[in-house]
């Protein structure tokens, strides 16, 4: 009965352990994204947060973490 028992008991307490708090697209669970190297926060366009880049490009990312470019002269940052 113990040999039974204790991998249950393991697999129960591994699956109740993991984290389902933060999700990758919008809702309130909404996760913030890490700035990556020369990466700055630098004001909003369309309800998107705009980043600038180590070479000067103004865009925000969608949803499914694609980049997407706009003129720079939408980034508070650069003008």
């Amino acid at each position: 009965m113990k040999k039974i028992f204790i991998p249950l008991l393991l697999c129960l307490c591994l699956a109740c352990s993991k984290d389902e708090g933060t999700t990758k697209k919008g809702g309130s669970n909404k996760k913030e994204r890490t700035l990556e190297k020369g990466e700055r926060v630098c004001g909003q366009y369309n309800g998107k947060t705009l980043y600038t880049g180590p070479r000067g490009g103004c865009y925000y990312y969608q949803d499914d973490g694609e980049k997407t470019y706009v003129d720079r002269s939408n980034c508070s940052c650069l003008k």
